[in-house]
């Protein structure tokens, strides 16, 4: 098979190049980042070719990985996809509604594929919990949470003081403006055991704000998922205040009960109530549980281990190359990068409409 060709947009997007060489019809051969230091990484990561701009990378490659301020996402995967060039695109896919709508219609024209980078699928604890959601261990679902505890004040201003991209479409409006992290797993969990399942409404709470007063963004938003089942996701985001940082989900069935984060354990039973006297309900650890992942993916566990983000930017790479190189379709592509993004973006219309409860426009699913 001939070899595709990937170029690099944006210095983050090298952490997916060992994902993306683990196959071998699939090879990183371009990089482009406006910060001229970045080339001493590209060349570390064994990327000789280096290009000036977006538009020559595009002329010399097959597909593209874009991981450049996510204010450029939608318009650079835009402009690849009709170029005829795959693309895997960093979170989030858009910023605007209407960067969502030409996003989707330009996959749908376009014979090229779309990947969607939400690395934090791909954490063991995480694939383990959705096979457990997929063999049907924990029961119908109906709540999950996802946090997102984080603080990185210090990404939002540079060296020098000026503010960089991240003050602006990070924390410089109120809502959600980074719920993928939050949601892509709960979603991925709750399909796994009922792929029907889609986002109903959205509402958004905050506590204003207080760690840095300067800032429109609240400390705290709270966004509440509704899905179509009737089941309810709560989504923490806080990128601001004074703690230690904490990732970590929850999924609640009536047969049982994941939490990630600080101590991964499950606990599994009958639907049955625990009278005073019996012996108290134990959890298990989690990750135990690896022996129920098929034996494909604990070997690409075994791969991933030691890179980024606990394996998850491996697994973004090579899922990317599975896809362009024909050997599976894009396991998160543009349906769940619309989707996902446009929860944020309804939560940013809730927070300042008084947190009403705001629908999930019916084109999003057409």
């Amino acid at each position: 098979m001939p070899e595709l060709r990937v170029g690099i947009l944006g210095k983050r997007g090298l952490a997916c190049v060992p994902g993306i060489r683990s196959i071998p019809e699939v090879e990183v051969t371009a990089f482009c980042d406006l910060d001229p230091a970045t080339a001493t990484m590209a060349s570390e990561a064994g990327i000789q070719e280096l290009y000036p701009d977006f538009h020559s990378l595009l002329k010399e490659v097959d597909a593209v990985a874009v991981a450049t301020p996510m204010q450029f996402h939608a318009q650079q995967c835009i402009e690849a996809l009709r170029k005829g060039k795959h693309v895997l695109s960093e979170v989030t896919a858009a910023v605007t509604i209407e960067e969502c709508m030409a996003l989707k219609k330009a996959v749908a024209d376009s014979a090229a594929t779309y990947s969607f980078a939400e690395n934090y699928c791909f954490f063991q604890e995480c694939l383990i919990a959705r096979q457990l959601a997929k063999a049907g261990r924990l029961g119908p679902l109906y709540y999950g949470e996802g946090n997102y505890v984080h603080e990185v004040r210090f990404l939002h201003r540079n060296e020098l003081g000026a503010p960089t991209w991240r003050r602006r479409w990070q924390v410089g409006v109120r809502g959600n403006t980074y719920c993928t992290h939050e949601l892509g797993p709960l979603m991925q969990w709750f399909r796994a055991a009922d792929p029907s399942v889609r986002v109903a409404a959205v509402a958004c709470f905050g506590t204003g704000a207080h760690t840095d007063p300067t800032l429109l963004h609240d400390d705290c938003t709270l966004t509440m998922v509704r899905l179509s089942n009737g089941g309810l996701l709560e989504l923490r985001l806080d990128m601001i205040s004074n703690r230690p940082h904490r990732i970590g989900y929850t999924l609640q069935g009536t047969n049982g009960v994941v939490e990630t984060g600080e101590t991964h354990r499950v606990w599994n039973g009958p639907n049955r109530s625990v009278a005073f006297g019996e012996a108290e309900r134990e959890w298990e650890s989690l990750l135990e549980y690896q022996s129920a992942l098929p034996d494909e993916l604990r070997e690409e566990l075994d791969m991933a281990a030691n890179q980024g983000h606990g394996g998850g930017d491996f697994f973004v790479g090579r899922r990317f190359a599975q896809a362009i190189s024909g050997q599976r379709p894009p396991e998160i592509g543009v349906f769940e990068a619309v989707e996902w993004t446009m929860v944020g973006l309804l939560s940013q219309k809730s927070i300042v409409n008084n947190s009403l409860a705001t629908p999930m426009p019916g084109w999003v699913y057409a």
